[in-house]
């Protein structure tokens, strides 16, 4: 099988491989022979004791397997060498996962006579770079992270969360080493370590698989008034923890609409609206958040001109049959006196200049 150069994209990582010496060869391996890790941060939500069946069929549907597949079919070619690692008589890949799945599942559609006029040993093996037994777990997570955290085989900020997690957990990594190592700022290495350790500590606390939850605490870690908060209510992230759990937050935007909430420049009476109404039994984001528009300054605007619409919407026709026909005038000349009110409220906050009165 024919092998192609590698692209741009793992030039550093492939640096960092062959100054540390990690590669102990090349050489072609039978696709029977090679399994998946279950260290994969991409399959650890999806529970544990996976078999391997089971780890080949996540992977293929999550990196789109399918469009490889007939890409290296079509093309009769496989691009860049897995990195396998031998793990008694089999070889365990550690990158080239996607790759792998899609040679496996040609090889198992040839068998299975799904596809016809191609020979079984035409794609029964693949070229892999065998890494060295010394390699150790730290240095293949090295290498991992700089292919899928800062090059361009970007992994789901998910998967970059937990191997963070894990370089700094188990490796004695630091937030600024790994920012180093992938050219990236510390501040951004230590909000993806901090949004998956709460994910982790959400997951336990309500007992479940919750690794969606995810881009909910990396946009909490992304809201400087969300911290500000926490630093002051000490049981913030439990109280957004149980607004998450208990459905009031439904999706990860909604966090950045907590945040406005706790803006210091919003006026402390709309806040305790918004927050009231969110923690009403019925109360969610999107009720609470309708409040906070509707009090705050361009929200008083768009409702007057939302019922300004409202009664331009009205037809003729409509009142003409309605059974209330004689409650109208009045009805009209309260909202009037409302309109007038507002008006006159406004010409006392507002000076002849424009400028809002002291």
């Amino acid at each position: 099988m024919t092998i192609v150069s590698s692209t741009k994209s793992q030039q550093s990582a492939r640096l960092f491989v062959q100054g540390k010496n990690l590669v102990e060869k090349i050489e072609d391996i039978s696709l029977d022979d090679m399994e998946f890790s279950i260290d994969n941060p991409r399959i650890s939500q999806h529970g544990q004791n996976l078999s391997q069946q089971e780890i080949q069929d996540i992977l293929f549907e999550q990196e789109d397997g399918r469009t490889l597949k007939k890409q290296i079919f079509t093309d009769g070619q496989q691009y860049d060498e897995p990195y396998v690692r031998k793990v008694g008589s089999k070889y365990v890949v550690e990158e080239g996962n996607r790759r792998t799945t899609a040679m496996k599942s040609i090889l198992a559609d040839i068998r299975d006579q799904k596809i016809t006029g191609v020979s079984e040993k035409e794609f029964s093996k693949i070229r892999c770079k065998i890494l060295k037994p010394t390699a150790t777990k730290a240095e293949i997570r090295k290498f991992l992270a700089s292919i899928h955290i800062s090059g361009k085989k970007d992994w789901p900020a998910t998967n970059k969360g937990e191997t963070i997690a894990l370089m700094i957990d188990l490796d004695d990594e630091t937030y600024q080493s790994i920012a180093d190592h992938l050219g990236t700022s510390k501040g951004v290495i230590e909000k993806l370590y901090r949004a998956y350790k709460m994910t982790a500590e959400y997951s336990q606390r309500y007992a479940g698989r919750y690794m969606h939850t995810f881009s909910y605490w990396d946009e909490y870690y992304k809201k400087k008034n969300l911290q500000i908060q926490a630093q002051a209510n000490p049981g913030f992230r439990d109280e957004v923890m149980e607004l998450v759990h208990c459905g009031k937050i439904s999706e990860h935007k909604q966090i950045r609409k907590l945040a406005e909430f706790y803006d210091p420049k919003i006026d402390a009476g709309l806040r305790k609206k918004a927050l009231d109404e969110l923690a009403k039994p019925s109360g969610s984001m999107q009720k609470a958040y309708e409040v906070f528009v509707d009090y705050s300054d361009k929200g008083s605007l768009a409702l007057i001109c939302k019922a300004r619409k409202l009664i331009d919407d009205i037809r003729i026709s409509s009142l003409q049959k309605t059974s209330v026909q004689s409650e109208i005038p009045d009805a009209i000349d309260l909202l009037i006196a409302s309109a007038q009110d507002v008006k006159k409220t406004l010409a006392g906050l507002v000076g002849p200049s424009g400028a809002a009165a002291l």
